[in-house]
């Protein structure tokens, strides 16, 4: 059953990305992802801290990271599928399109690649940014 879901979760990225308003107001999903390590990093990552234990808080960030997004996506799964049975792959692929962010990727580098070929390096600059 995987492959409907992620051909689906493809064809809905690729159609549809990131909706630029959700974007404006919330962000995209994966940047959950580098609000907990910028987060953890902040917190756990001293120069005061021994390699021992910044490597152990380190491992720890990559299993909050890991029990974060498997946890959602696991329950989400769950709930989907005992609500909506058999139909409830549907729900999942487009839980699991902005996870992608193959589009929005790509809009992202274009927007870079065109300032570039058009020689604004600063305009580059701030479309990385």
């Amino acid at each position: 059953m995987a492959e409907p879901v992620a051909l689906t979760a493809l064809a809905l990225d690729a159609a549809f990305g990131w909706p630029d308003a959700l974007y404006r107001r919330l962000g995209h999903p994966v940047g959950l992802f580098a609000r907990i390590i910028t987060g953890c990093e902040g917190r756990w990552n001293r120069v005061g801290h021994g390699f021992a234990k910044r490597r152990a808080l380190g491992v720890l960030t990559l299993f909050l990271l890991l029990l974060v997004a498997g946890g959602l996506g696991l329950g989400l799964e769950h709930l989907l599928l005992a609500t909506f049975g058999t139909w409830g792959w549907i729900g999942v692929a487009t839980l699991a399109c902005p996870a992608l962010a193959q589009r929005s990727l790509f809009d992202h580098v274009r927007a870079v690649g065109e300032r570039i070929d058009a020689g604004d390096l600063g305009g580059a600059r701030d479309a990385v940014a």
